[in-house]
């Protein structure tokens, strides 16, 4: 329910959260938490366009905490899923909130 709040007001680039991530980059961690998505997936489950979540997705990526993986049926897409390192991330930031 919060989740889908923070969508649809579109509060995930205003708010600081005390983190050196920001609100966007949470809710992606968030999301490839619960199974591996493509870049489409995930822009359309957090409202923005593709690019921004493209753009947001390299910035985990190069921190480590979001990796890059071959989606079993299409080779032509990517799919998105949590580090391990991911996880602990995440696990701090759901702990301090």
């Amino acid at each position: 329910m919060a989740r889908s709040l923070v969508r649809e007001f579109g509060m995930l680039n205003k708010q600081s959260n005390g983190s050196r991530f920001s609100p966007l980059q949470i809710h992606l961690m968030i999301e490839v938490s619960e199974q591996p998505l493509g870049v489409t997936e995930l822009a359309a489950r957090l409202c923005i366009d593709k690019a921004s979540a493209s753009r947001a997705l390299r910035s985990l990526v190069a921190a480590g905490v979001i990796e890059t993986v071959d989606h079993p049926d299409d080779k032509r897409h990517n799919l998105h899923r949590l580090s391990k390192q991911g996880g602990k991330t995440l696990a701090g930031i759901e702990s301090d909130a």
